[in-house]
């Protein structure tokens, strides 16, 4: 079997007393809870910003030995090893115990090695740590379920004033037109128009909605306003804005006059 290294920090194994092993970004965090509560004890050993830490598994995924380096070139694969507190040792040897999930095929073969830099500050660790909630996000949104041609909606207007007007709250359901909403009515003479645009951003596929309000009347139509690129997360996305104008007359207190205003929240089955 062939030796690969994942210089990555998105699959972790986790030892727990029910016997149970994962590979998220929970035992990540616990990790790093582990290094800041214990670095007076760690930086006794290592003074160094962070240590590059290198975890041999067997080929069915099961922990063999953790060695530490002050650095370490990845071409090379040479590095200068490193001493580390016992009992850093220890809950690597845990948190790794066992984890095929680690083990897949790939064309250089199956990972046997995972390597990764693990921060020893603060500073560190907090960049280290929104480094890995990003992940997550990105992960979810890559994950997260996606709206089909056709599919049936919902609209809530929870608030809608124009021109000053004030309209009365309303849920409205229609059905997609491939990726089109059509017209909906608002209210008297108010319309919404919407549709969802898919792109595709660094390899995720994200979702977003495009939308414009109108005035209808008299024979002609007026925009109130427009969106563009509204996000989308979990077949849902909230529609919120508004403007307003300040109109004052000669020897007249200024009066505010709100253009729109306007909270609407849409959900797809």
């Amino acid at each position: 079997m062939k030796a690969a290294c994942l210089v990555t920090l998105l699959c972790w194994t986790s030892y727990t007393f029910s016997q149970q092993f994962t590979c998220g970004f929970e035992s990540q965090q616990d990790l790093y809870r582990f290094v800041s509560k214990n670095l007076d004890s760690i930086r006794k050993y290592s003074d160094g910003d962070s240590l590059v830490t290198r975890i041999e598994l067997s080929d069915e995924g099961a922990f063999k030995k953790v060695t530490f380096y002050s650095d370490y070139n990845d071409e090379t694969e040479v590095g200068t090893e490193a001493n580390a507190w016992d009992g850093l040792h220890a809950y690597i040897a845990r948190m790794f115990a066992f984890c095929p999930a680690t083990d897949f095929p790939t064309e250089r073969g199956l990972f046997s090695v995972q390597q990764f830099s693990l921060p020893l500050s603060e500073k560190h660790l907090a960049t280290a740590v929104r480094e890995m909630l990003l992940g997550q996000q990105q992960l979810s949104e890559l994950s997260s379920p996606q709206v089909s041609p056709g599919s049936k909606f919902t609209v809530n207007v929870d608030k809608l004033i124009i021109l000053n007007r004030l309209y009365t709250p309303m849920k409205l359901t229609g059905i997609l037109d491939a990726y089109e909403s059509g017209s909906l009515q608002l209210g008297s003479g108010i319309y919404l128009v919407f549709n969802i645009i898919k792109s595709s951003e660094q390899g995720f596929l994200k979702e977003y909605i495009d939308y414009k309000i109108f005035r209808v009347g008299g024979g002609s139509a007026t925009l109130i306003d427009k969106e563009e690129r509204v996000s989308m997360h979990e077949k849902k996305a909230r529609l919120k804005a508004s403007a307003g104008s300040s109109v004052s007359g000669k020897g007249k207190p200024a009066r505010e006059d709100i253009i729109f205003d306007y909270t609407i929240d849409i959900e797809f089955e």
